[in-house]
């Protein structure tokens, strides 16, 4: 589902097991990655948290909000995610 977002960090409620992960990638509207957050550009994320704050290995903050709609796609390895949010 396409959104729109205010706010520079993505957050999430994730409980990640031992060896698990999880990733994201930021999508355009269409469903394409968007150039430097792919999955593979992700950084891997582990833990049991709240807060706990995606990353990719180029950008520390999500695209510049504004008018345009995303997709977020999450990757999830023996870990379960109870929500997200962006600040």
């Amino acid at each position: 589902r396409p959104l729109t977002y205010r706010g520079a960090a993505l957050f999430v409620n994730v409980k990640v097991e031992r060896g698990g992960r999880i990733r994201a990638a930021v999508l355009t509207a269409e469903g394409d990655p968007v150039p430097g957050y792919a999955l593979e550009d992700c950084v891997p994320f582990s833990g049991d948290t709240t807060s706990g704050r995606l990353k990719w290995r180029t950008h520390d903050r999500l695209p510049g909000p504004g008018r345009r709609h995303f997709r977020l796609l999450f990757e999830l390895l023996n870990a379960k995610l109870y929500s997200f949010r962006v600040e």
